[in-house]
């Protein structure tokens, strides 16, 4: 029988020796489009430096798996060769995020992580459209959306609401609707309107629907690079409060449910988020939040 010391002596020699922690070009760019995360930052710092037993880190066809080298192989195989290597193994890039930092990052914070991770590895597989007028109708249809997330349970994806979206399709000059496709799909798998406010001649992004929760991402990307401001739903500190746009004054049989500027009077054509944007004077006010068509009357 093997002393106790020769035991732990062995245990040690055959443990796996870490190796230091490389990626490649795809993988780096990936993560520096969202380098102020402090996940993404902790992995570009540690990049030649912290030695760990996951390396070689790579991007695949999957949105949120990474494939990998283990440390007790890579240290046999020469750097030009390992990113083909028939040892590379795959892991889900959050599950690799607890093992290169454990403990150090909880839940939410790798969610987060995962999340811009997977947005943008979707982004060379996905395109925006900006639609107004009579276009935005058929975008709202239950079968041009794909299932799921927030999207597929959109109050208003019903056949029966397009009859309520006239007080869009009437206003192409303010209201525009940013849908987002997927490569190869005719269904769409997020959209938001886009508003022109009068109160700050300003685009505004409304509330963010997507199929995906990822994809939320892509579409912040797409305000900031249109100099688009967001509301309080995707921007709870930053988003625009005490807004308004003038539309066409004029009284609808139905009305789409707002998320945001749910203040309507038609007489003014002021459409608000805040009663204290209404003309006194102007007429009777609506607030449209009913998801089947109807505007009940506000009383100032």
């Amino acid at each position: 029988m093997l002393k106790y010391s020769t035991f732990i002596n062995e245990d040690k020699t055959n443990k796996p020796k870490n190796f230091e922690l490389y990626y490649s070009r795809d993988f780096g760019t990936t993560i520096g489009v969202f380098k102020s995360d402090p996940i993404s930052t902790d992995i570009i710092n540690c990049y030649g430096e912290t030695k760990t037993r996951y390396t070689y880190l790579d991007i695949t066809d999957n949105d949120d798996i990474v494939s990998y080298i283990q440390s007790d192989v890579a240290k046999d195989i020469p750097e030009e060769d390992a990113w083909t290597d028939s040892n590379r193994q795959q892991m889900k890039i959050g599950r690799m995020i607890n093992k290169l930092f454990p403990d150090k990052y909880n839940a939410e914070e790798i969610e987060i992580f995962v999340n811009q991770y997977k947005s943008v590895m979707r982004e060379n597989r996905t395109f925006f459209k900006l639609f107004s007028g009579e276009e935005i109708t058929q975008w709202y249809s239950e079968e041009s959306t794909q299932e799921g997330g927030t999207l597929g349970n959109s109050c208003m994806r019903y056949d029966r609401c397009e009859q309520y979206l006239d007080l869009y399709t009437n206003n192409p000059q303010k209201i525009k609707l940013l849908v987002l496709f997927e490569q190869g799909s005719s269904k769409i798998i997020g959209r938001a309107l886009i508003w022109y406010l009068d109160s700050h001649g300003h685009s505004m992004m409304d509330r963010i629907y997507t199929t995906h929760d990822s994809d939320i991402n892509l579409f912040k990307r797409y305000a900031y690079r249109n100099d688009m401001v967001f509301s309080t739903f995707d921007d709870e500190y930053n988003g625009l409060e005490n807004i308004y746009t003038i539309l066409k004054p004029e009284k609808y049989q139905f009305y789409p449910y707002l998320d945001t500027l749910n203040i309507y009077q038609p007489d003014t054509g002021i459409l608000t988020d805040s009663i204290r944007n209404i003309q006194d004077d102007g007429g009777s006010i609506y607030v449209l939040d009913d998801t089947y068509g109807f505007a009940r009357e506000h009383k100032i």
